[in-house]
This record gives C-alpha cells, sequence and structure tokens, in this order.
C-alpha cells in the first residue's frame, strides 16, 4: 500500500471512528461489570488489536468481495446500494446503536465501497481497522472490572 493510500485509510478510520464516538451518547457505553480482574493495559491493547484486525479483514472480506460478488443483476448503483443498506442493519446494535447507527453504517459503507473502488482492498482494511481500534478503545476505557475475587 503506497504512504497516501495508507494516509487515506487511517485518516478516513479516525474520522468516522471519531465520528461514531460523538455522536453515540455517552452513556449508552455504560458501566459493563466483568467478575475478574483487570487485565494488564498491554493485554487489553493487543485485544483490541487483535479483534479489531480480525472484525475489518472478515467484514471487509463480506460486504466488499463475497455479497457483492452474488449479486450479478441490477447494476453497480443497485448492488452498492444494498451492500450498504446490509452493512448498516447489520450494525444495529453497534456504537452507535439504533436507526441512527444502521444509517451512519450504511454510509460509511458507502464511503468504503468508493475506497475501494479507488484504492483497493487493503485500504478499505485500514480504514475499517483504524475505526474499529478507535471504537473497540473506547468500549475497552469505559469497561469496569472487579478488583478481586
Amino acid at each position: 500500500m503506497s504512504p497516501k493510500t495508507a494516509t487515506v485509510a487511517g485518516a478516513m478510520g479516525l474520522a468516522f471512528g471519531g465520528a461514531a464516538l460523538l455522536i453515540q451518547p455517552s452513556s449508552a457505553f455504560g458501566s459493563l461489570w466483568l467478575p475478574v480482574a483487570r487485565p494488564h493495559t498491554v493485554v487489553i491493547a493487543m485485544a483490541v488489536v487483535g479483534l479489531a484486525a480480525f472484525n475489518a479483514i472478515g467484514e471487509e472480506i463480506l460486504w466488499r468481495k463475497v455479497l457483492p460478488s452474488l449479486m450479478s443483476s441490477g447494476g453497480e448503483y443497485w448492488r452498492v446500494a444494498l451492500v450498504a443498506l446490509s452493512f448498516g442493519i447489520a450494525h444495529l446494535h453497534g456504537i452507535p446503536s439504533g436507526m441512527t447507527g444502521v444509517g451512519l453504517a450504511a454510509a460509511y459503507s458507502y464511503f468504503l465501497t468508493t475506497l475501494h473502488q479507488r484504492r483497493g482492498f487493503a485500504a478499505v482494511v485500514a480504514a475499517h481497522f483504524v475505526t474499529d481500534v478507535v471504537l473497540f478503545s473506547a468500549v475497552a476505557a469505559t469497561t469496569t472490572f472487579a478488583l478481586d475475587f
């Protein structure tokens, strides 16, 4: 991936991840109580990065490669629209959640499809990865762990 493509993908990921956090009400993150001692920060960071990579690669294979290849008729406009809508619906319970989340995820999917067409698959995975790191880090930072058990 060229430095310009990496910059575009990274900036897009930061922008969308940050925007999703700004739109999501802080009370929606809540406080998740896990009955375990708080893991070391390095372990949490490794989990965030690993899960973000796994999620970005998996979702991009599904929504940029598999689903479009299954839609042989209807033209490019409808293919992009249906992929964006299905991506949005799949993120109904994401961050942000509800219909706002569906709309934002669908718009994000449209931008990812455009990025895929212009810069290739690696750029899309990179942008999605950065977005997920931002979102997963926020969730990890707002999670409360039990001190001892």
